[in-house]
């Protein structure tokens, strides 16, 4: 993401719009990468009124240690290397459930994205065959699947974020779309050392919740638009 740098993506949390004055409008949407053995991977994105979204929550966090260290593997790609952050937690729905919205702490989240992949895939459960999707939705954390288009759909759509021209001052209109909070160290990290030069590379997690967040179409939506309008018919 060469357009990407802490100097303009990064903010101090308190500075984000919606942090600094809550009385902002803010859509906010939590998107998740379930894993297997390691842990789930979820950032919490606010979306406001110009369009800007800002990534203000991840977990895991840098007080679980670090999701990922550089490294180079013997093809010479730099794909990286687990970091403490992806040690095993042992937790099942239920925890994840509760974790989640323990942070939240009452947050209106408008929608909840997951990779379609992994949502959809079948899992055995005492009751039989079901999914991530539909256990979860089960406990009332109710998911939906991002669109199962190519990576590089998603790439693009993150650097269209990131795109303004630096030449000139930023402005109101000449900004990028796409900020994180210092707070969100494997955030920030991974969009700083992710290469896409492997399917294996241990800094694609986040990337790949920031990509299920744009090709899902993520908006800031209004009370008035999500309202039902009248029509003809007979």
């Amino acid at each position: 993401f060469p357009k990407f740098n802490r100097e303009t993506n990064v903010v101090e949390h308190e500075q984000i719009p919606f942090i600094k004055d809550p009385s902002i409008d803010v859509t906010r949407y939590f998107i998740c990468d379930p894993g297997g053995s390691k842990p789930w991977v979820a950032l919490w994105i606010g979306v406001i009124s110009d369009g800007r979204a800002y990534v203000y929550r991840e977990f895991p966090d840098s007080t679980m240690g670090a999701w990922a260290l550089p490294h180079i593997n013997g093809a010479g790609k730099s794909v990286g290397k687990p970091g403490p952050g992806q040690r095993p937690l042992g937790w099942g729905y239920v925890d994840y459930q509760t974790h989640f919205e323990d942070l939240e702490d009452g947050e209106d989240i408008f929608e909840r994205i997951v990779d379609p992949r992994m949502g959809s895939a079948t899992v055995r459960t005492k009751e039989g065959e079901s999914n991530i999707i539909n256990t979860m939705s089960n406990l009332g954390f109710v998911f939906r699947a991002a669109p199962g288009v190519d990576i590089e759909a998603g790439i693009a759509k993150i650097n269209d974020a990131l795109s303004w021209d630096d030449t000139e001052p930023m402005t109101d209109e000449n900004t990028p779309k796409l900020f994180v909070s210092d707070r969100c160290d494997n955030t920030v990290n991974s969009m700083m050392e992710y290469s896409g030069q492997s399917r294996s590379e241990h800094w694609k997690d986040q990337i790949d919740c920031l990509r299920y967040f744009y090709v899902s179409g993520p908006d800031h939506v209004t009370e008035s638009s999500l309202q039902a309008t009248g029509g003809g018919g007979y």
